[in-house]
């Protein structure tokens, strides 16, 4: 069976299911530390919802450490990790499980499953809907325009001196196909990093470029992003070379290097920490996007949930110095981000594991019949409040088009 067949049977069978994910590094050639095409995992033999406490988790992964584990924290998991103060919510904040049926492909072509059956079987009984969703952003341009003027404010104050803001679209949809809104996202650019999780109510669909953290061997691997830049043309140099020289993105990009090297540091042995790649720009498809490697060895004893407690919320998602950072963006941003700026990843049974940062995503509850998309970028002393604000539109603007176009 072809690769590409097989994954869209993994894709079809996690879409059939109540509770199933779908990883898929879409091909992609250029993170040296991947280690499978895709993963897909479907029902649940174990479940544990993490509400504030993080312990349940801590002790999930210990009891289930000869399993495969999948994981998703959303943004509001921060409370404990930063020692911030709890707010109560009536769903939980993160949710670990172990699947029932599980496969995995390996960059080699290697397939591995407890059921290749299950998913060699599975049947494309999908029929693509036609999709005209008009997402509207939460915030006037004035509202964001205060926002933004009180983070300066914020930086000026020493508070901090880099914040993530980010606005809201929203859109009512009912009875949403969502397997056709993630086929949607893929045309508007694959990404390493994507995903399909299901966990009712909630259908998160994410194109995302960047690796939170992931664990090979004893080597911890962070790979925060800052620094975008669209291309004009598939052989647009000009505008990797603009990124690459940009003042504005090194300087976000190594306030962000920096705040990785001291959160892994907790977990590692010291000394071991080390920056690879500093600005190193990757070509993904219509973008450019800066990134670096922060790598330290993992202490003796230290699961790679607890690295991923002091590493979590993502940096490059809330500022620095972080708590202050995540304070003040609860205050601005008023509602909660959700699965946005949170993380979906994994465990194996040989505890080699992956995480992203769930940004370009898409989050779906049936229960509020409720379509979210967050987008925002990096608030510096030097950031020019219009330039901003447009950046924000503009990355939400592809996609926003083609879901109000009828399909």
């Amino acid at each position: 069976m072809r690769a590409e067949e097989l994954k869209t049977q993994c894709l079809h069978a996690v879409h059939q299911s109540d509770i199933g994910i779908y990883l898929d590094s879409h091909q992609d050639t250029q993170d040296i530390y991947a280690l499978y095409e895709c993963i897909a995992g479907v029902g649940a033999q174990d479940t544990c919802e993490i509400y504030d406490q993080w312990t349940p988790a801590f002790e999930f992964a210990q009891k289930h450490a000869n399993k495969w584990i999948f994981f998703a924290f959303s943004y509001e998991a921060y409370h404990q990790p930063l020692f911030l103060p709890y707010r109560p919510y009536t769903k939980p904040t993160a949710v670990l499980w172990t699947p029932q049926y599980w496969l995995t492909l390996s960059k080699q072509g290697k397939v591995e499953s407890n059921n290749l059956s299950y998913f060699s079987q599975s049947l494309d009984t999908h029929v693509p809907t036609q999709l005209k969703i008009d997402l509207q952003p939460l915030w006037t341009k004035e509202e964001y325009l205060t926002r933004f003027n009180a983070v300066i404010e914020h930086i000026k104050q020493g508070d901090v001196y880099e914040l993530n803001l980010c606005q809201a679209f929203k859109a009512v949809v009912f009875n949403l196909d969502t397997l056709t809104l993630y086929k949607i996202l893929q045309e508007q650019g694959t990404m390493p990093y994507s995903a399909y999780w299901r966990y009712p109510p909630y259908t998160v669909i994410s194109t995302s470029p960047e690796r939170l953290l992931a664990l090979r061997g004893s080597i911890l691997i962070a790979q925060p992003m800052k620094g975008t830049q669209r291309k004009k043309h598939s052989q647009d140099t000009q505008s990797r070379d603009i990124l690459r020289h940009s003042l504005k993105d090194r300087a976000e990009n190594v306030m962000i290097v920096d705040l990785m090297r001291n959160d892994i540091a907790k977990s590692c042995l010291t000394g071991s920490i080390e920056v690879e790649n500093l600005f190193q720009v990757l070509d993904y498809g219509n973008l450019y996007q800066m990134i670096s490697t922060v790598k330290g060895r993992i202490r003796s004893g230290v699961h790679f949930l607890e690295a991923f407690y002091h590493v979590f919320p993502p940096g490059s998602m809330t500022g620095a110095p972080k708590k202050r950072s995540v304070e003040i963006i609860q205050q601005l941003e008023c509602i909660p981000r959700g699965w946005f700026s949170g993380s979906i990843g994994y465990i194996s049974p040989k505890q080699e594991a992956d995480s992203n940062v769930l940004i370009r995503t898409l989050c779906y509850n049936q229960d509020l019949n409720e379509l979210l998309l967050h987008t925002g970028g990096a608030v510096v002393y030097r950031s020019q409040a219009e330039q901003e604000y447009e950046e924000t539109l503009l990355k939400a603007e592809r996609i926003r088009t083609k879901l109000n176009q009828t399909i």
